[in-house]
């Protein structure tokens, strides 16, 4: 799920999800733990271009049962190109990741 697309959501989350002017990056983004230690992160129908390509990350906040953040990962800033990712975690880390949050941020 994304975070909030209100409030204290971040412009750039907003035009990234589509919810403040033009269409969304992608449609959603399909993530799975992989060997129980690989997280692959995909878009979900990516945009043919965005005006974000190459200016935007993607934030992948993961929590555990109770709802406590575990950590945190970073794309690369996403383009047309290079959108999937793939993530080696922990074994301790991936074993207690329960929810995820999504978030689109300004790249570096």
């Amino acid at each position: 799920k994304y975070g909030p697309t209100r409030g204290t959501a971040s412009p750039t989350h907003l035009r990234a999800t589509g919810t403040r002017g033009g269409k969304p990056l992608a449609q959603g983004w399909r993530i799975h733990l992989v060997d129980g230690h690989r997280m692959t992160v995909q878009p979900y129908r990516l945009a043919p271009e965005h005006k974000l390509f190459g200016k935007t990350t993607l934030a992948i906040e993961m929590f555990d049962k109770n709802s406590e953040p575990i950590d945190t990962l970073v794309t690369d800033p996403l383009t047309r190109d290079r959108a999937s990712f793939t993530f080696e975690l922990d074994e301790g880390i991936a074993r207690r990741v329960y929810d995820l949050i999504l978030w689109y941020r300004k790249a570096p």
